[in-house]
C-alpha cells in the first residue's frame, strides 16, 4: 500500500500507521510507534526518519530527558490523514449505500458477530445496535464519519 500526498510524496503502510500513532497520541514518544507497531527501535527510528525527511513529522528532544525523541505532524502530515480518512469514510458510505436491503441483516448479524470477538463486553450484550442499519441507510451519506481516536 501506498499513499500519495502532493507532489509525488509517497507514504508506505508503514510510515502510515507510524503517522496514526502519532496522531493518537499528543506529545508521542518514539517508543510509542515501537510498542504500538511491535516494530524494534532501528526500524521504528528509520520509519521515523524517512517521515521528517519527507516533512510529515517534526521530532524533538523532550524537555525532561533529552534521549527521548518527542514526535508530532506537521500540517502536511495532518493533511495527509485528514484526506486519507476522508477516502476511508467515502468508500464506507459507498459501500452501504450498495447495499442490497435484504443483505442488510446479515451484514449486520455478521459484523455484530465479528466486532464481539474485539470487544470486552460479556456474551450477553449484543454489542452495537445494528439492527437499525437499514433505516440509518438512507441518512448515512450526511452523517459524519468516524474520527479515530486512541483507544478505537
Amino acid at each position: 500500500m501506498s499513499l500519495t500526498q502532493g507532489q509525488g510524496n509517497c507514504c508506505s503502510f508503514s510510515e502510515f500507521c507510524a503517522l496514526r500513532v502519532v496522531a493518537s497520541y499528543p506529545d508521542c514518544a518514539q517508543q510509542q510507534i515501537v510498542s504500538e507497531l511491535a516494530l524494534t527501535k532501528s526500524a521504528a527510528c528509520r520509519i521515523v526518519r524517512r517521515l521528517e525527511e519527507r516533512g510529515l513529522l517534526r521530532i524533538s528532544a523532550s524537555a525532561q530527558d533529552a534521549r527521548v525523541h518527542r514526535l508530532a505532524l506537521t500540517s502536511a502530515g495532518q493533511t495527509l490523514l485528514e484526506s486519507h480518512h476522508q477516502a476511508d469514510c467515502d468508500r464506507l458510505r459507498g459501500f452501504f449505500q450498495s447495499l442490497p436491503d435484504d443483505e442488510i441483516p446479515k451484514f449486520s448479524k455478521k459484523l455484530s458477530q465479528l466486532l464481539a470477538c474485539f470487544s470486552p463486553k460479556s456474551s450477553e450484550e449484543e454489542g452495537l445496535p445494528m439492527a437499525k442499519l437499514s433505516e440509518k441507510k438512507q441518512s448515512f451519506s450526511a452523517a459524519p464519519c468516524y474520527t479515530p481516536t486512541k483507544n478505537g
